[in-house]
């Protein structure tokens, strides 16, 4: 033992002791907290084992067992090359193994227990029993293999030795030959196991060229050594070419002595082979079978009927639709199927074509986590009902309905990892009195919130934002001016996403999913849902659930209570985020995530890049934050004030604050995460203020609410009322006559009109009557319902409550 103390970690001390790592950890720190140990302060149980262990791999104490503790166990041969009954075979062993070992770390269970456990999970796995003895073989062998680290998921720990064993060469007699050339060939085959007709044609004739080379090159005597040398690597090579190796030579040997049967006959045509159709009635057949999707048959006989064809090619071919109408000839299909193949892609468009055009494979190596965000929206596969806690979405109606659909989500994630960083949900519109229910939609301020979530959150990337066209392409991402994208109502704005953030914004080529890594993770999200509750699949038009959408139309007419079946939306939302988090925390196996999962990858990095934890995002200071949510620009002020629309959702802002600009041009700032706040700045440079949008219950408004609106309603329009009425009106003339009308007349409408005024002074003294009476009853305790129905006997009652007080009042003096 050396002199001098040495300190070992969890993990050495978990590997030399055969247990957990959380149990090293957890046992430990309650004792003595720290990082490593030494040798002496482990349990004695402990250093029994490890000494015990290392003993028995030839080591002279435990402390040197554990100085050189053997590193995980590596596969000899990559994953993707062992053979696929040995892969299959590791991924059964795995899950026969998987709770035996979980049980190792549960100090409750018994290795009787944790053995029984292993043996009925690898019957159920491989349809067989094993041995006791040979199940701890397994087990002991796989603990070995992962050397402490507790790397479980690791399938090359299951692999059988026989899977990279190199079998012991066959003894072979004779002299063997050098046929590496032949490899090139064999390359070139669709499938070894079962080649197609001109595979061998090709195969046969490579082999012959072969032997034929080597024959010139040896002596007469070595040329049977030669072709069976050749028999043997082209049988190990290509299994599917012939059953068994005997049968090859003897194929082989019918190839050589007559090299005309290289040539499949069977591949031939028979009655008149090789006949085509002539240049101008080729053409017509091509264009016929494009014209109707591919279908040979039913161009071929619509020709023949019309008689389009020239008549030599008509009578080249027995054409008899009552007896085999479906007839065409095979020469006629083979000469005109690559180009009939060629052509037909362009029937469905430009972007079908595009689609199935050549690909190039993208190397990623140059992208690091946190460099570009890629933002999509999607549509889940399930019903929601209930409303989201977001604004802009739309106006709560009177009648508190909720809507019953589907949400409409739009997602932010790392681009190189895959990691989710920001998500917001969009709710429809419920259906109303006067309109039917709207579904979800989203416009440019909701991304705006998007990538406002995204900073508060994690932060801007380091780059770019990457979206797709359509509603992405407009004025709030890109500052340019795009038409038939105005949904917010403004005609201009000042800058884009990249003058606000500094970041570049692309987007990804129109109509072509695969520059999209989004279209994927959407794929593997809303598999991983499928189990949940209100799934209406994929494609409600092809995949019908009937039984979730009867229930459905019998929630949205009100006879079912909507909450028996779907998910209120922050229960939906917090599925969607604990299943987004689960796909975060899954392992892939592709090119771009090779073993990791998005989660690893975004915070410890991926090719020789840093992650989030060594690199960080950018966060906009708290005083330049405004950048990402609000947008300015100049604004005039009409008769009507300030209308904004987001959506379908108007904000009217008008008041004191704006009388003084009516009909002219002011700075506006609009915040979208409070849009019933505007503001403004002169254009003057005068000092800013705020302006709040103008908003009144529908059916429950009081008549304070309704007497302010007045009021300030009747301040905005004054100021157009004082310039009128005080206009000289030069061009405008009043002409009044009072001889035009009978002494009778006029002085029935002089009568008239004083009993009018009459009248209205009696009412205003009633009014002011009646409210000082509201204003006494409601002091005296009085409802006011009451006092409007019946005035007077309030009145009545004010005046008799105020004579009793009167009469107690004197009592009391005298």
């Amino acid at each position: 033992m050396s002199s001098q103390s040495q300190f070992y970690t969890a993990t050495q001390i978990a590997r030399a002791a055969g247990i957990s790592r959380q149990a090293v950890s957890r046992d430990l720190s309650s004792k003595r907290p720290g990082e490593a140990w030494e040798f002496s302060a482990l349990p004695l149980e402990w250093q029994l084992e490890i000494t015990r262990r290392g003993v028995k791999r030839g080591f002279s104490n435990g402390e040197e067992f554990l100085n050189k503790l053997p590193e995980p166990w590596i596969c000899p041969l990559p994953w993707n090359k062992l053979p696929g009954k040995q892969q299959t075979k590791a991924v059964k062993l795995q899950k026969a193994l998987a709770r035996a070992l979980g049980l190792r770390d549960d100090t409750n269970t018994t290795a009787a227990k944790a053995e029984s456990a292993g043996l009925e999970d690898f019957k159920a796995q491989f349809g067989f029993e094993i041995s006791a003895r040979h199940w701890h073989r397994l087990f002991n062998r796989t603990i070995e293999r992962d050397a402490g680290a507790d790397e479980w998921q690791r399938l090359e720990l299951y692999v059988d030795e026989r899977a990279f064993a190199m079998p012991a060469p066959a003894r072979r007699t004779g002299r063997e030959f050098d046929h590496r050339e032949l490899n090139g060939a064999f390359e070139t085959l669709t499938d070894r196991q079962a080649p197609t007709a001109e595979d061998r044609e090709f195969l046969w004739r490579e082999m012959t060229a072969h032997y034929n080379d080597l024959c010139a090159a040896t002596k007469r005597r070595e040329h049977s050594a030669v072709k069976r040398s050749i028999v043997r690597w082209v049988f190990n090579a290509v299994p599917g070419l012939c059953a068994t190796e005997k049968s090859l030579l003897r194929r082989f040997e019918e190839k050589l002595k007559d090299p005309h049967k290289i040539k499949d006959k069977r591949r031939d045509e028979s009655g008149r082979p090789g006949q085509k159709l002539c240049a101008t009635c080729r053409q017509l057949m091509l264009g016929g079978v494009v014209d109707l999707d591919g279908d040979y048959a039913q161009a071929w006989r619509r020709l023949h009927t019309a008689e389009a064809l020239c008549p030599e090619c008509l009578a080249r071919w027995k054409f008899s639709p009552r007896t085999h109408k479906s007839y065409v000839p095979k020469s006629v299909i083979r000469d005109i199927r690559a180009d009939v193949d060629s052509a037909l892609p362009c029937r469905y468009g430009p972007r079908y074509v595009k689609l199935n055009s050549p690909a190039v494979r993208r190397d990623w190596s140059d992208t690091a986590p946190g460099d570009s965000t890629v933002c999509d929206d999607a549509t889940p596969d399930h019903a929601i009902l209930g409303r989201v806690e977001l604004p802009l979405t739309f106006i709560e109606d009177p009648k508190h309905g909720l809507f019953i659909g589907r949400l409409e989500v739009l997602f932010a994630f790392d681009e190189r990892t895959d990691y989710p960083l920001a998500w917001i949900a969009i709710v429809g519109d419920p259906a109303l009195a006067d309109a039917p229910q709207q579904k979800a939609h989203y416009n440019q301020v909701h991304q705006r919130l998007l990538f406002l979530r995204q900073h508060d959150r994690v932060g801007l990337p380091h780059k770019q934002w990457k979206f797709e066209n359509g509603p992405w392409r407009n004025r709030l991402n890109d500052g340019d001016a795009v038409n038939e994208w105005q949904r917010i109502g403004f005609s201009s704005f000042a800058n884009g996403l990249a003058e606000a953030t500094g970041r570049r914004v692309r987007h990804a080529a129109p109509g072509n999913p695969r520059t999209k890594i989004v279209e994927r993770i959407f794929n593997v999200v809303w598999n991983r849902m499928k189990c949940h509750r209100s799934y209406l699949g994929n494609n409600e038009r092809t995949d019908r659930r009937e039984v979730i959408q009867d229930f459905i139309a019998r929630a949205k007419a009100g006879n079912e209570d909507a909450r028996n079946e779907l998910l209120p939306v922050p229960a939906f939302k917090q599925l969607l985020d604990a299943e987004l988090m689960a796909f975060a925390n899954e392992p892939q196996n592709a090119m771009r995530l090779p073993g990791v999962s998005p989660m690893e990858a975004w915070q410890n990095g991926i090719d020789g890049h840093s992650g989030y934890k060594d690199k960080p995002l950018e966060q906009i200071g708290w005083s330049a934050r405004f950048l990402l949510s609000t947008h300015e620009r100049m604004v005039t002020v009409t008769s009507s004030g300030i209308v904004i629309r987001i959506g379908r959702t108007p904000y009217y802002f008008w008041g004191k604050e704006l009388e003084d600009f009516q009909n002219r041009s002011v700075l506006c700032r609009f915040n979208f995460e409070e849009p019933g706040i505007l503001s403004c700045s002169p254009p003057d440079g005068g000092k800013p203020f705020i302006v709040h949008a103008r908003t009144m219950p529908a059916n429950t408004a009081s008549k304070e609410q309704l007497a302010e609106s007045a009021r300030a309603r009747a301040s905005w329009t004054r100021k157009g009322k004082t310039i009128f009425d005080s206009l000289p009106h030069p061009f405008v003339f009043t002409v009044s006559r009072d001889s035009a009308h009978s002494p009778e007349l006029r002085q029935y409408g002089a009568d008239y009109t004083a009993e009018l005024e009459k009248q209205k002074d009696e009412r205003s003294a009633q009014e002011r009557k009646l409210k000082r009476t509201r204003k006494s009853a409601t002091a005296a305790g009085l409802q006011p319902e009451f006092v409007e129905r019946h005035p007077d006997r309030a009145t009545k009652f004010v005046e008799m409550q105020r004579r009793a007080e009167e009469m107690a009042a004197q009592e009391g003096n005298e």
